[in-house]
Order: C-alpha cells, then structure tokens, then sequence
C-alpha cells in the first residue's frame, strides 16, 4: 500500500477537522472527526489507511470516520441542566491526563466557557504516583483550567501541582461542590480511572 501521512488538523466546537496526504494517489483529503481529542486525529489517519487495504471508497471511509462515536468513558460528551460534561472515565494513565487536560483546555477556549477538571486517581502508575498527580494540577493550571475538583488517594496531590483547586472525600460531595462553586454553562471534564 501507499504512503499516508497526517496534513493537518484543526479543532472547532464539535469536531476536527483533519487533512490526509495519499501520497500514492497524490492528493490530500480532509475528514471531520467529531471529537475534541486531537489523537483522534491520528486514529482517522489509521482508519483511511485500513479502508484503503480494504478497498473502500474516499467517500465511505469519510462517512464511517464522521459516523465516529466515542464509547462511554472515552470522552463521550453529554448535558446535565447547564453542564456540558466530557466523560474521560475508562482510563486515566499520566499521558492520557496530560492529553485531557490539554484537550479541555483547547475545547473550553473554543466555545468560550468556563473549564473544570473533575480528577479522581490514576492508578498503575506505581511509586511515582504522587509526582504524576502533582505535575497534572501543574498541567492544567498552566493550561489555563479555571477549577480542579479532586477525589481519591492523590487528591491533595493534584491540589498542590494546581496551587489550589477543591479536596473531596466522596462522589456525593464531587456533585454538591459542583453545584455550589461551580458557574452554569461550564464544561466539566471527569478523568479517572474506573
């Protein structure tokens, strides 16, 4: 098969927008994958080479890359009231938090609302546990996240790395922190591991 590469991407309110360069049909095409985490840009990229080993049309791979949904956990989006929530709950290594945070950053900037990051523990991250959720409440106060609710073992951790942010001991009090700190319209973030 040929050489394929990503051109470019761009993210808007509910997509992005990616280029592929076929390099042996010679000629770019643009897909919309509708997420807001940019590897999923990469993912599309894998997805036009497979349909083309498979021998499926431009315009067929194009439809199943904007039929894309992401499976529950995996930063499905979704409304509570005000809220709009990104569910990032099946998985939360050091990296994948890294990139959701990043994400969330990008995201809430785009559709101008407020950013809160709802953090619960990454686990198998073993004796650097500590460091790694420190550096994610760095990472998302140098992103620009306006609040960090934390629950679980590190979350005085995350408060640290993010110089502030709020400590819970139980999911009842994750939803009344919400409620009481939180300003209508913001988009929430949750990342954790299940």
């Amino acid at each position: 098969g040929g050489e394929v590469e990503l051109g470019g991407r761009n993210c808007d309110k509910t997509a992005i927008t990616v280029d592929v360069i076929d390099n042996e049909q010679n000629k770019i095409l643009r897909f919309i994958v509708p997420s807001i985490y940019k590897h999923d840009a990469t993912n599309a990229l894998f997805a036009y080479k497979v349909g083309k080993i498979c021998g499926i049309s431009d315009e067929n791979i194009a439809k199943g890359i904007m039929n894309f949904k992401s499976c529950n956990g995996r930063g499905s989006k979704f409304k509570i009231g005000s809220f709009e929530i990104i569910d990032d709950t099946y998985n939360a290594s050091f990296e994948s938090s890294e990139q959701a945070v990043i994400s969330l950053a990008s995201y809430s900037s785009i559709v101008k609302k407020y950013s809160v990051l709802i953090m619960g523990d990454m686990h198998e991250i073993g004796e650097m546990a500590k460091e790694y959720h420190e550096k994610i409440g760095h990472i998302a106060r140098k992103y620009g996240i306006k609040q960090l609710i934390c629950y679980g073992n590190f979350s005085k951790d995350l408060c640290k790395g993010f110089s502030g942010g709020i400590a819970v001991d139980s999911r009842e009090q994750v939803v009344d922190t919400i409620l009481k700190n939180v300003p209508k319209e913001s988009v929430l973030l949750i990342k954790a591991s299940r």
